[in-house]
């Protein structure tokens, strides 16, 4: 996903930003907050909920924090990237997202890195769909050397609230994809992690369409 360069795209700005978690929280070097491609991201610890818009919020359950420990593998020369991904909250149980709206959908985008060099591609974070508490449905790496860029990887899903709250487990292996996952343990790790709504389409965009459909059908 990085490809080895510094640039910052890989954070999603499809939606509407509500909040946005930093597991960096070294503030007595100032890393108070970074923004990467314009997305604000707020340290918060573990087990503390992190308020965003409209009290929407982001809490990370279980896990230690562990503020500047994993390094930034191939953007050592972009600052905010590097207080993106260099901290994280490993033996993390569940993420937990509050204050939503009923029938709104969501985005989620989480970051996982561990770009130290005694990491490899088996080092692999797993995410529940919600509903699953036994095993993940998705994967992202912690560290993708060898081969390929060495910090981290992200991850992107979609959800439609049925409830104001709602949580995800998460998992770990340092087996690989076929290896055994748990959650909690050490590879169950986030460093980074932001809340989206996607808004639904306006009823100008509606007709807009409906009117494009008739003409491809007028066109037939």
């Amino acid at each position: 996903m990085y490809q080895g360069s510094t640039v910052e795209t890989f954070v999603t700005t499809q939606g509407d930003a509500l909040v946005g978690y930093n597991a960096t929280t070294d503030t007595t070097s100032g890393n108070t907050a970074v923004t990467v491609n314009g997305v604000s991201f707020t340290p918060q610890n573990t087990g503390v909920p992190l308020i965003g818009t409209n009290g929407v919020s982001i809490t990370i359950n279980g896990g230690t924090d562990n503020e500047n420990a994993f390094g930034d593998g191939e953007f050592t020369s972009n600052a905010a990237i590097f207080h993106l991904i260099r901290g994280g909250t490993f033996g993390v149980t569940s993420v937990t997202f509050g204050g939503l709206t009923i029938g709104q959908e969501y985005l989620i985008q989480s970051f996982n890195n561990d770009a130290r060099g005694s990491r490899n591609s088996n080092f692999i974070t797993g995410y529940g769909d919600g509903t699953n508490s036994s095993s993940p449905v998705a994967f992202s790496s912690l560290n993708n050397n060898p081969p390929g860029p060495s910090a981290g990887d992200s991850i992107i899903g979609t959800f439609i609230a049925d409830s104001t709250s709602q949580s995800f487990n998460i998992f770990g292996t340092n087996g690989g994809p076929a290896g055994t996952f748990n959650s909690g343990n050490s590879q169950s790790q986030i460093n980074a992690i932001q809340l989206r709504a996607i808004p639904e389409p306006s009823s100008a965009a509606l007709l807009g369409l409906a009117g494009a459909t008739l003409l491809l059908r007028r066109r037939k």
